[in-house]
């Protein structure tokens, strides 16, 4: 299966598809709303961006991961793997001579 909802650019997830996009507007959303929530338990700025600044983090680390799954690691991914996985080939048979 071929998911293709992400590109990458540079350290950045791009999304190229519906299902992308929506991904990245339920990320939006819970972090407008994870905002709205922290800022209304908080008696200071300081302490509504400290309990906000998780959130962000594992939403961030999520939006990430999901884009890194569905098609987010480069047109190149596949070449590098194959050279890494040749290197490695021939360093094992090296070390078994």
């Amino acid at each position: 299966m071929n998911l293709r909802w992400f590109r990458r650019s540079g350290i950045v997830f791009v999304p190229t598809s519906i299902p992308g996009w929506l991904i990245l507007a339920a990320g939006v959303a819970f972090c407008i709303y994870a905002f709205i929530d922290a800022d209304s338990r908080s008696h200071s700025v300081s302490d509504t961006l400290m309990n906000f600044v998780f959130e962000l983090l594992i939403a961030g680390a999520a939006y990430s991961l999901v884009a890194y799954l569905t098609g987010g690691r480069g047109a190149d991914a596949g070449k590098r793997m194959a050279v890494n996985d040749s290197i490695v080939t021939k360093h094992l048979q090296g070390a078994q001579s």
